[in-house]
């Protein structure tokens, strides 16, 4: 069952074991096989073992869709990135199954909820 991380965010971040791949911003030349650990509205954090730019942008291949993310920090091979420029549709999808994992956390009793409440 996914962890929920405790930090104080400003969307819940929930973890996740995934595979997926990135693709340069356009989608056209594939770069890299990558691995989601967590993953919020706001975006993901990811392993990658090629080199990423902090603020380039790269589209990724989720489980649950194809998104545009910018890099936001590095730390070795870890990267956290938010996303950005969604459609509708992606945003969609991606909140759906992010609220879908939070109650899967909550039911389990691994949700960790935040001590200031969501709002």
């Amino acid at each position: 069952m996914p962890v929920v991380a405790s930090e104080k965010r400003a969307h819940p971040r929930v973890d996740v074991n995934w595979k997926g791949e990135l693709f340069e911003p356009d989608g056209s030349s594939f770069l890299a096989p990558v691995e989601i650990h967590n993953i919020s509205k706001g975006g993901i954090l990811l392993l990658c073992d090629l080199e990423l730019s902090v603020h380039g942008r790269y589209m990724v291949q989720l489980p649950v869709a194809k998104a545009t993310i910018e890099i936001a920090w590095k730390h070795k091979n870890r990267y956290g990135a938010m996303f950005v420029e969604l459609t509708p549709e992606t945003e969609e999808a991606i909140l759906t199954k992010v609220n879908e994992l939070l109650v899967e956390s909550a039911l389990s009793g691994s949700f960790d909820f935040p001590s200031g409440g969501f709002f």
